[in-house]
């Protein structure tokens, strides 16, 4: 059998195995039976898992390389966040990647911006907070949940408050947080922010970025 692409009347272009079979009567062929059998839907699912093993070898090398690094070999993790967010964003091709520090005071919890990484403006962004009583629900969901998963940021309750101003100014439509903790207590998150066209966040993405936290 041959496995070869054919392109239709209508431009798509499809994956078939052909099969032939001839049948001989003496030395002369008496007969030629042959099949062709549609094999795209096979080919996609084919491709489609060789990318994502390509993806979980990239997201392990990339886990050891920071292991590997200099700055953390050092201990020196406030240098490495800028490197943190950086090789994030291009390894998941997200646009923003920030890390943000979780602080409890009197009037209130806030997490503060520790590192943004805006892979569109190549810029790294350190000045912002954002507090409880503006974000009540999302920072009842940061304390309970350990993903925070939104393909689309839009419709989903946890996320709601950020849609009057946060989203839509800097065109998020999907987001992905994890939180991470010193001590069993919660000292901050890794943010993903995703633009342009809603993303559908992976196991193994989460997997990634919930070793990173950790």
């Amino acid at each position: 059998s041959i496995e070869h692409r054919l392109i239709c009347l209508d431009g798509e272009i499809i994956w078939v195995r052909s099969r032939i079979k001839i049948d001989y009567e003496g030395d002369r062929a008496k007969q030629v039976i042959g099949s062709i059998q549609n094999i795209t839907a096979i080919r996609d699912a084919e491709l489609s898992e060789q990318i994502r093993k390509d993806k979980i070898i990239l997201y392990q090398e990339t886990l050891a390389s920071f292991i590997r690094h200099p700055l953390f070999l050092k201990m020196q993790y406030d240098e490495l966040i800028d490197d943190l967010t950086k090789i994030v964003s291009d390894t998941l091709d997200v646009s923003r990647v920030s890390v943000w520090s979780y602080k409890k005071h009197d009037s209130g919890a806030v997490i503060d911006l520790v590192n943004l990484w805006n892979s569109q403006t190549r810029q790294h962004i350190h000045d912002m907070v954002l507090s409880e009583a503006d974000f009540p629900t999302y920072f009842s969901a940061l304390n309970e949940i350990r993903v925070l998963k939104y393909d689309d940021v839009y419709s989903e309750p946890e996320v709601a408050e950020f849609t009057r101003s946060y989203f839509p100014e800097n065109n998020i439509t999907s987001m992905m947080d994890v939180p991470f903790y010193q001590s069993g207590e919660l000292a901050g998150v890794i943010c993903l922010e995703h633009t342009a066209a809603p993303r559908h966040w992976t196991l193994e993405e989460q997997s990634f970025l919930l070793s990173i936290a950790e």
